[in-house]
């Protein structure tokens, strides 16, 4: 446990030049029922799909059936699949009135099937089921209806499948593309052209490259059916910002006092903010803070940005600190900083009321100016009575690991991160420009293995090469050792990334250096892989994880209580006033905003509810891998000279 005045530093940077000669030849907290939150309310980014019922629809695609028929049925199979906490609409254009109408009436056909919300899969497929083909081809006004139909100003997408082009111009489809992209909506537009002529599949190019999404080209129902699911799964698994609302301060005197939880703030570029912590002597507190880069920020540039967080006491002596720092050659789905303190343990940081205070600062390059959402998350852990001592294996790098492969999208972040909950291999297709993410629930007396592996593209090029990342991050989000991160460039070729590997889980791990000091807590450990956007337009690339979980289930550490807080490891103290008290739910957890209220920055559903009483940090974890970076990047991180308050 670091106690005082101790400073990390992380650096990500980029060797472009490594890259290069590779392709040229030439010399990347908390427990599952708290964090990933079983109810999957707002947990993925919203998606409104446009659907084409133009009377073209009515022709047959190669497969016999009418071009309608085949994507209705593609559609309803889609709507099983998703997963129950997706939000998606559906607007049709065509369906209500025929073309000899002419465009006069047939132009304003635009129609909502189904809004944006809560995945209703009896009611959207009797919607879609209804649907005739029979009009003109609208796409320009049905876009803006689709952008007026989403939420919000967070990260969303618009999906078109369409099998013709604009026939309704003025307003042009890629000119309306082009209006809602400058809006700076976070706003992506993908489109499927499906059994399309060349004019059409130009135009649906058009809008998604205007839309910073992704075209793909279906010329029967088959490859409609493997395209539209895996477009939507991409579609809603952007990062959304989560947890209870609350509004740091410039100045330590007025900032919020925070409890165990997650929370949920914005801060600009160059921003300083306060938040309280009340911290009894003798419990550590746990806490992370994470700045989430939307995938619109890009990368390019040689200056860079950082995310630093403090723990300090009233006079600005420091605990702990960390920074996270990024080189603006790379795009990173998250800028994540963990800091620890235990109370009263000595050292020049010290409070006889027990305050304290996580001061986040965020410095910011030209590529990445204006207000960024700010995930909090505070873990309180008591002292044991006796010594857990640490694993009794070091780490254990299996030679075979599991075999016979799964399908198995992973999450858009931390909050909505898939579940692993066994050993296995799981396949997922990974975008350029993305990072998924991964929970694996480890008990005490529960270690992993995991090793990550790419497919094979078109053969190496420029357009193809790429950063690639993968990180482990404990129930807290600390990620505080080289071993539990490995970047490389991929160039389009197979590659098989090192194994990441932690003990097993115990109390004790925390005196121990490098990786296995992570393994000091149970819950869910986090997988997160990240493929930097590439130079040119490419497909997915087909990603293996392959996981071994090891060890057998062992006591948890003899916590004892202090003050009226529980003798566990507390995520959740919704139930709790600042002294540890029973609360009614009134008490000072960010109140400063809306009290215990879902924020209206999350699209994503914080996996954190507020209950009635302290939950405990259980025996599952989360683990998530990212991979980050662009051409050749690699990770280096550095520990550093104590920084100043």
């Amino acid at each position: 446990m670091r106690s005082c005045n101790p400073g990390r530093v992380r650096h990500r940077l980029t060797a472009v030049t490594a890259a290069v000669g590779l392709v040229t030849g030439v010399a990347a907290v908390p427990a599952a029922a708290q964090q990933t939150g079983e109810s999957g309310e707002d947990a993925m980014a919203p998606v409104m799909l446009v659907l084409d019922a133009s009377e073209s629809m009515t022709d047959p695609d190669p497969g016999g059936r009418s071009k309608m028929d085949a994507a209705k049925s593609v559609l309803i199979d889609m709507l099983e699949q998703l997963p129950d906490e997706a939000e998606v609409g559906l607007i049709v254009y065509g369906s209500e009135v025929d073309a000899a109408e002419g465009p006069e009436l047939s132009c304003e056909d635009i129609a909502t099937a189904f809004p944006v919300g809560p995945l209703d899969r009896e009611a959207m497929t009797s919607a879609v089921a209804d649907i005739e083909a029979r009009g003109w081809t609208p796409i320009g006004g049905s876009l803006r209806a689709a952008a007026d139909g989403l939420p919000g100003e967070e990260p969303r997408s618009i999906l078109l499948i369409s099998d013709g082009a604009e026939t309704c111009a003025p307003p042009e489809a890629c000119d309306v593309a082009e209006d809602l992209e400058q809006a700076g909506t976070k706003l992506t537009m993908h489109t499927i052209g499906f059994d399309v002529t060349t004019d059409a599949r130009r135009e649906l190019e058009c809008i998604a490259e205007a839309g910073n999404g992704e075209y793909v080209e279906a010329p029967d129902a088959e490859a409609l059916d493997d395209e539209l699911p895996r477009l939507t799964e991409s579609a809603l698994r952007s990062y959304e910002a989560s947890g209870i609302p609350v509004t740091g301060t410039e100045a330590v005197d007025d900032a919020p006092a925070l409890l165990p939880g997650q929370y949920v703030d914005s801060v600009n570029s160059d921003a300083t903010r306060y938040y309280g912590l009340r911290v009894p002597e003798g419990m550590a507190a746990h806490v992370a803070a994470t700045l989430i880069r939307p995938s619109d920020e890009g990368a390019g540039g040689t200056a860079a940005s950082y995310l630093d967080a403090k723990l300090v006491d009233r006079d600005h002596d420091q605990c702990d600190s960390d920074r996270s720092i990024d080189s603006d050659m790379t795009w990173n789905a998250h800028n994540t900083a963990s800091v620890s303190m235990r109370a009263g343990s000595g050292g020049s940081c010290s409070s006889e009321d027990g305050h304290y205070y996580l001061r986040v600062e965020r410095g910011s390059s030209e590529r990445a100016l204006g207000e960024r959402d700010l995930e909090i998350l505070v873990a309180f852990e008591p002292p044991t009575s006796e010594d857990h001592g640490p694993s009794p294996e070091g780490i254990d790098e299996p030679d075979d690991l599991p075999g016979e492969p799964e399908r198995l999208p992973g999450g858009g972040s931390f909050n909505v991160a898939t579940e692993l909950a066994d050993s296995g291999t799981y396949v997922d297709e990974l975008h350029y420009g993305e990072a998924i993410f991964y929970r694996v629930p480890l008990e005490w007396g529960q270690g992993l293995a995991y090793q990550v592996t790419l497919g094979d593209t078109a053969g190496p090029s420029l357009d193809t090469t790429a950063n690639i990342t993968t990180e482990l991050y404990n129930p807290v989000r600390d990620n505080s050792d080289v071993a539990t991160r490995n970047s490389t460039a991929y160039t389009g070729n197979v590659l098989d990334l090192d194994v990441i590997a932690i003990p097993t889980v115990y109390a004790g791990n925390r005196s121990l250096r490098g990786a296995p000091g992570m393994a000091a807590l149970a819950g869910d450990y986090y997988i997160v892989v990240q493929l930097n956007p590439s130079g040119g337009d490419v497909g997915p690339v087909d990603m293996t994880l392959a996981l071994q979980i090891y060890g057998d289930p062992a006591d948890p550490p003899a916590y004892t209580s202090i003050d009226h807080y529980p003798a566990t490891l507390m995520y959740d103290g919704a139930g709790l006033t600042d002294g540890g008290e029973a609360s009614d739910g009134t008490g000072s957890v960010a109140e400063a905003e809306s009290g215990h209220q879902r924020s209206e920055h999350s699209t994503s559903g914080s996996r954190v509810e507020l209950l009635s009483d302290a939950r405990v940090l259980g025996a599952a974890g989360t683990f998530v891998v990212l991979l980050a970076g662009t051409i050749g990047g690699i990770w280096w991180w550095a520990r550093r000279l104590p920084a100043g308050g």
